[in-house]
């Protein structure tokens, strides 16, 4: 998971909540929602950060499951996450994000910062973990984002491997000024110019931060 700078909800949903009747499932413009999820999230999954290409390969999450909701707070747009619709035909042990979360609560924020500060990678795995043992059984469990079967921890791996080898690429070991790397965290996580964060951003930011702080 990564941190979601969340912005204003689509013209169409704000037009449509102000019909008498207005409900979720009653809304035919999703994709506004859809592509507006996208762009916020850079193209990632919300959960597991996979990326996300199109609209049509994304699910719209509530925060708050549905099930504990009203109309009105099912439209409430602050609360709605973009996620990938990998692993829904798997057992469930094998599914991960929204479809093995079901109707669990969340301690986990993607909106809080200090909220995702708590997360926490195994460097060598790339497994995601945390200290804060409700975020651990968020991460670990009710979300599944160690499943191996969906290879995540080794794909986490392979894109902060990949941060290794382009850091040392471009400076000799030793030189990894604090400069260098705050220069480094500025590439890596801002958005290219299709909008777009590199997929895995979350175990990278973890990564240079902790080189930062070190």
């Amino acid at each position: 998971m990564f941190y979601i700078i969340k912005g204003k909800e689509p013209v169409s949903l704000t037009k449509y909540k102000k019909e008498k009747f207005a409900y979720f499932d009653g809304f035919r413009n999703k994709d506004d929602i859809r592509h507006a999820l996208l762009q916020e999230q850079g193209y990632l999954c919300a959960y597991c950060m996979r990326r996300i290409n199109y609209s049509d390969d994304l699910t719209i999450e509530h925060y708050i499951p549905q099930s504990k909701l009203d109309r009105i707070g099912a439209l409430n747009y602050q609360i709605m996450l973009g996620v990938c619709k990998t692993d829904r035909n798997c057992e469930f042990k094998n599914q991960t994000c929204d479809s093995h979360r079901r109707n669990c609560d969340l301690t986990i924020n993607p909106w809080i910062q200090s909220s995702i500060n708590e997360i926490e990678y195994e460097e060598h795995t790339g497994k995601i973990t945390s200290k804060n043992n409700r975020i651990k059984i968020d991460l670990e469990v009710t979300l599944n984002l160690n499943c191996l079967e969906s290879r995540l921890p080794l794909n986490r791996k392979a894109a902060l491997d990949s941060l290794k080898s382009f850091i040392s690429k471009q400076y000799k070991c030793g030189t990894w000024t604090t400069t260098i790397l705050r220069k480094i965290k500025d590439y890596y996580t801002e958005k290219d110019t299709n909008g777009k964060y590199k997929e895995y951003i979350g175990i990278l930011i973890w990564y240079l931060d902790k080189r930062l702080h070190s």
